[in-house]
């Protein structure tokens, strides 16, 4: 059985509709249908839409085991090296060396450039010389200044989620339904959320997220490719 029509049944088997899945999963409706469709440029690539499969796998109750086998069958991924799925993920990079060819062209231009920087480097230490002692003037005519502290403000605060070692994908609701984020975060990329309200976070490639609250990491909290949720209560408040 096809992976499409595979998770087709499985949804139908547990009683959803696409319109459900999509409001419980917060991916779009029109992606749905494409993953049925065994079509997965909608969701961004492969690495996504694996991401998708597993979190609706795991809603409707299914074997996901069995339909990520049938996911990997229908895509190749079987096949594939791991760098190739690691670098999907950009948890590695992959260098392609290219060879150079030696020429006497090549090793006359090379002698130039060391004859020329033999010439510049002793002319370049004077100069930082004159450079480290005028710097060290400055600096001791200013060590007796009262130094100012820069104020940062509170940036930290609340759940920070940055994607730290490859992209990954993020949906953010609060704890009244209300879409806070939803999309890619490229490698570096990060958000901050306010949990006062509550936050339910579907997290895609959770091996390259890292979650800090009110600036204490939490380290990881998955692996390559996985999708993971996280939850977090509203803030008590007395009435």
């Amino acid at each position: 059985m096809s992976v499409g029509t595979y998770l087709r049944e499985a949804r139908e088997a547990a009683g959803y509709s696409v319109e459900e899945i999509s409001s419980l999963t917060r991916i779009r409706p029109a992606v749905i249908k494409d993953l049925e469709a065994e079509n997965f440029i909608s969701s961004g690539g492969n690495a996504y839409a694996r991401g998708h499969i597993r979190t609706i796998a795991q809603l409707v109750n299914t074997d996901l085991d069995r339909l990520l086998t049938a996911f990997e069958e229908c895509t190749g991924e079987n096949n594939r090296p791991m760098i190739e799925l690691l670098e999907e993920n950009n948890a590695t990079s992959h260098r392609q060396r290219s060879s150079v060819k030696i020429t006497p062209k090549f090793l006359v231009a090379a002698v130039s450039i060391v004859v020329g920087v033999a010439i510049i480097i002793p002319s370049g230490l004077a100069i930082a010389k004159k450079v480290v002692h005028k710097s060290v003037a400055v600096s001791t005519s200013k060590a007796s200044q009262p130094q100012q502290q820069s104020i940062t403000p509170a940036a930290n605060r609340g759940v920070v989620i940055k994607a730290s070692s490859g992209t990954s994908w993020l949906s953010v609701v609060d704890s009244n339904g209300t879409l806070l984020f939803s999309g890619k975060l490229a490698s570096g990329a990060s958000q901050i959320f306010d949990p006062t309200n509550g936050l339910s976070m579907t997290i895609g490639n959770a091996g390259a997220i890292s979650v800090s609250v009110n600036g204490k990491d939490q380290g990881s909290i998955g692996r390559v490719g996985e999708v993971k949720t996280l939850s977090f209560a509203p803030a008590q408040t007395n009435g």
